[in-house]
């Protein structure tokens, strides 16, 4: 066997102890998104289990000043995290309380992998518990917006976040 060979399953194999220890899969540690730059406006994903909400938040970015490229939706943490590891997403706009897998583990798994930890998070929800708020906080969340939301206080973060 060449010391090439070996260098390169020495490789893996450390990538293969990190996707145990962190819980990010090798392949994921490889996978590039194209330049940002080479897309015009914003990729943002949605994700909470009302419908209603969603359209609420999709009719508010679309009469927004906001360049947007695509929004994507997902009802849950499980679905947020396929939609996440599938596209190139700029924001996720999420709610905490839903089934299947809730806001806090999907920020919590954003927060522990490589690709996603730098995604800027948006929290909006009828959550408010100063402790819950600053648990968030600690995992990286970059806005909070409390249920029920004026369009212009979601904007304001939003724009606050990317830039704008």
């Amino acid at each position: 066997m060449h010391a090439r060979s070996k260098s390169k399953t020495f490789e893996t194999d450390r990538f293969d102890a990190l996707s145990i220890f962190v819980g990010i899969s090798a392949s994921s540690c490889f996978h590039k998104w194209p330049n940002r730059e080479n897309r015009m406006g914003y990729n943002i994903l949605l994700v909470d289990d009302s419908n209603v909400v969603k359209a609420v938040l999709m009719k508010i970015l679309a009469g927004s000043s906001l360049t947007i490229n695509q929004v994507f939706d997902a009802a849950n943490g499980v679905e947020a995290l396929k939609t996440l590891n599938a596209n190139e997403i700029d924001l996720v706009i999420t709610d905490i309380n839903m089934p299947v897998m809730d806001g806090f583990e999907l920020i919590e798994r954003m927060h522990l992998d490589l690709m996603l930890k730098n995604i800027p998070v948006i929290v909006i929800s009828t959550e408010g518990s100063l402790t819950r708020v600053s648990y968030l906080e600690e995992m990286g969340i970059r806005g909070y917006v409390r249920k029920p939301f004026v369009a212009g206080d979601i904007l304001s973060v939003i724009n606050e976040v990317l830039g704008g």
